[in-house]
Formats: structure tokens, sequence, C-alpha cells
């Protein structure tokens, strides 16, 4: 994503760490999902610490 002249600034970043290949698909859709709730995308921005991040996550990604 960018080129050479255009500098992105993400806010958020998901990293897949995935044993299973097969399961790639399925954690992309639900990457997808949380990217297109905007409410829940502020609250991701919003996070604190990695307890409160991962309480906002744990539902949406198991």
């Amino acid at each position: 994503m960018g080129s050479a002249d255009i500098t992105l600034h993400p806010e958020v970043v998901f990293m897949l760490a995935i044993q299973d290949p097969g399961k790639q698909l399925e954690m992309l859709q639900k990457i997808m999902g949380i990217i297109q709730d905007r409410g829940l995308l502020e609250k991701i921005r919003s996070s604190k610490n990695a307890d409160e991040l991962y309480g906002l996550l744990s539902p949406k990604v198991n």
C-alpha cells in the first residue's frame, strides 16, 4: 500500500499469527468485520493497554 511519494500513517496494525493455514481466510473475514465496525475500531484506537484491547477483540476473533 502506498508508493514512494505517499507516506501512510497507520493507526491500527493487525498481525496474523495463525498455526493452521486453513484458518487464514476465516481470520481475514473476522478482521474485515472489525475494520468495518467504526465504533469498535475507535475503541481499539483508544485502548489504554493490552488487557483492554484483548477484551475488545477476544469476542470477535474467537
